[in-house]
């Protein structure tokens, strides 16, 4: 209803909501001897989930401005070994470390053509701000091991990365849209490392305001 009747003043002209996933992934890069950049880690892809409520204002025949709120779920899946205090070592494999986002999206709609079917384009920002972190916790002789906690302790809470995307509207009220979401800052874990995230995903989304 609030949105219905956002819409009827116009400050709005389209309003909905997407849902979908993708794959994220983080690579740890460390700085060398001589101040050069060494990638350390590159881990494994993990699937992840994302859903936004958005709203579209028109600002020409083919140029949109949208912004969105949502959840959206990155991370990696790694695979290790744990050096114990007895000189074994203890391997821990698809490890899931999860980063719950609340996300922000600010970008610029293109549609060039304005037929159903064809594609449009989007380029702006996203704002991520870290709720949770998961990874696994292993249990050995009474101790407690988790790999990647100093990481996802220190990194920073909140990172701004680019959006791009290319979609496809099927009649007024349902389109699907492919994205790809590389970072721009570095996301600092001390004065010596860093990581950089990568996500591409893939989602389904509805006009609310172009259901008839």
């Amino acid at each position: 209803l609030l949105f219905s009747k956002i819409s009827e003043a116009k400050v709005i002209d389209r309003y909905g909501f997407r849902i979908g996933g993708g794959y994220s992934n983080n690579i740890t890069m460390r700085k060398g001897q001589f101040g050069d950049i060494i990638i350390n880690i590159w881990n494994y892809p993990k699937l992840s989930p994302c859903f936004y409520f958005n709203a579209e204002k028109k600002l020409t025949n083919f140029l949109f401005i949208r912004s969105e709120i949502g959840y959206i779920q990155k991370g990696f899946i790694d695979d290790y070994f744990i050096n114990l205090p007895d000189g074994n070592k203890l391997k821990i494999e698809d490890d899931k470390v999860m980063l719950d986002d609340l996300s922000f999206n600010l970008a610029f709609k293109v549609e060039p053509f304005a037929k159903n079917y064809w594609p449009y384009f989007i380029l702006g920002f996203r704002g991520d701000y870290l709720l949770k972190n998961r990874s696994a916790q292993v249990k050995y002789n009474e101790t407690m091991y988790q790999q990647y906690k100093y990481e996802v302790d220190h990194i920073n809470k909140f990172t701004i990365s680019g959006l791009l995307g290319v979609g496809f509207k099927f009649q007024d009220f349902m389109y699907f849209e492919f994205e790809y979401n590389p970072s721009i800052f570095y996301n600092y874990i001390d004065s010596e490392s860093f990581i950089i995230d990568r996500y591409i995903g893939v989602s389904l989304g509805i006009n609310i305001d172009g259901i008839n």
